[in-house]
């Protein structure tokens, strides 16, 4: 008999398919595969800037460095076949696509779509790098990566600021002799440091529950990780984490009352941020700045927004095109920097940050993804009852607490959207391992 050619090509297919299976099966694939997602953490949090001054290597710009991690990690689900998996935890996810989607259409009312394009594209990747994470691993296993990732990035800092002051501290300004490790801004530095500490407190409490055989070089780990934190100086970084550590216990406490109660809880964790940050807009909060001061950093900001909305102006409803309104060089920045009368590179609120990128709408679509993963992660806490999945929310209220002064909560690339992303996937009912308390520490 005969074989038709589209039998042979199907058969070729299946061969393909199973030596695919086969690599991916393999103990030095899944090395390169655990080795290559710690790096891609690492890049995630913009430590690679930091390792390339260290190393000598100017004139490489971090989006080329960025790509190259998106690149080296989707090549593992594509091995694995987990491509419907990772669509199918996509496209569940409506919200989410809303907001992808604005952020897409804002190329056509941007003034630099080309500045507004690459973003888009980093934006939809990490949403594609966040959904094979969730979908890969487990509670343990994504909280170990992550925690080895900052505990290197930790230590390289440690070793910049005092090796290389030139590169590990502030030259000049405000800041002057802070120490930045690794990082362009003491705050990024603080903020990486913040995120690493919740996988590593997470660890260090199970490991002496349970006297895991980790729970020492944990220990260590994290302790050099709020070292780095402290060393950061950054008081809203270090306010953040022990807002989460607080917000952590609390829910830990109502795992003992009903689920109704949790889940309140979680959707006010969600909802609080966004309404503080109108609050403090609308000028309700402003009269508290005379208390403090011009010169103070945190009212200062109050300056930076009021200057950001005059120019955002009637627009405030689609924005002004992703990530385009800081682009150097715009002039929307330019008339900033003119009325405060200093450098400004960021809003210094990731909620306002929304809306001058995709506006009001953007920022209402946001805002009911936060408050769903937020009770979606209070739901899941309080059904499996282990200390892993406690996680997200720590994870969440350090997100919903720094944002109030700094702007990441929607920066494409970054390891903030990365591990939020992972937060809502992993807490989605279309995760395959919803609920299940075998998962995790």
């Amino acid at each position: 008999m005969v074989r038709s050619d589209r039998d042979t090509q199907l058969t070729r297919i299946q061969v393909f398919a199973a030596f695919l299976q086969r690599i991916s099966a393999a103990k030095w694939f899944v090395a390169v595969e655990t080795a290559t997602v710690i790096l891609v953490l690492f890049v995630l949090s913009r430590a690679d800037v930091g390792i390339m001054d260290l190393v000598g290597i100017s004139g490489l710009e971090r989006r080329w460095t960025l790509l190259g991690a998106f690149v080296a990690i989707l090549a593992f689900p594509v091995i694995r076949g987990m491509q419907a998996t990772i669509v199918r935890l996509v496209a569940s996810d409506v919200l989410l696509l809303g907001i992808c989607g604005l952020a897409a259409l804002s190329i056509l009312w941007s003034p630099l779509p080309t500045a507004t394009f690459p973003e888009v594209v980093a934006l939809g990747l990490t949403i594609v790098v966040a959904a094979y994470l969730a979908a890969r691993f487990d509670a343990r296993t994504l909280a170990v990566l992550l925690f080895t990732a900052m505990v290197m990035a930790a230590a390289l800092s440690m070793l910049a600021t005092f090796t290389q002051p030139e590169l590990g501290r502030h030259e000049g300004g405000p800041h002057l002799g802070i120490p930045r490790g690794l990082y362009e801004h003491k705050n990024v530095l603080g903020l990486t440091m913040g995120i690493g500490a919740v996988p590593g407190t997470l660890l260090v409490l199970d490991g002496l529950i349970h006297r895991r055989r980790w729970t020492i070089p944990a220990t260590v780990g994290l302790a050099l990780i709020i070292a780095a934190l402290w060393m950061s100086d950054s008081r809203m970084a270090q306010v953040s984490y022990a807002f989460s550590l607080m917000v952590t216990l609390g829910f830990s406490l109502l795992r003992r009352g009903p689920d109704r109660l949790a889940e309140i809880a979680g959707g006010a964790l969600g909802v609080i941020p966004p309404g503080l940050t109108g609050l403090l807009v609308s000028g309700v909060i402003m009269p508290m700045s005379t208390l403090f001061g011009r010169g103070h950093t945190m009212f200062a900001r109050l300056e930076i927004w009021s200057a950001v909305f005059d120019v955002l102006g009637k627009r405030y409803w689609l924005g002004l095109g992703f990530e385009s309104f800081w682009v150097d060089g715009a002039p929307t920045r330019q008339t900033v920097e003119t009325t405060v009368g200093w450098e400004v590179p960021t809003a210094h609120n990731g909620y306002i940050e929304i809306i001058l990128g995709i506006g009001l709408i953007g920022l209402l679509l946001f805002s009911a993804h936060l408050v769903r993963t937020c009770i979606a992660s209070a739901r899941l806490a309080q059904r499996t009852r282990r200390l892993a999945t406690l996680g997200p929310i720590m994870i969440l209220a350090l997100i919903v607490a720094i944002n109030l002064a700094e702007s990441h909560l929607l920066e494409p690339g970054s390891l903030l959207l990365a591990t939020y992303l992972v937060c809502s996937f992993w807490t989605s009912p279309k995760h395959g391992r919803y609920g299940r308390p075998q998962e995790g520490l």
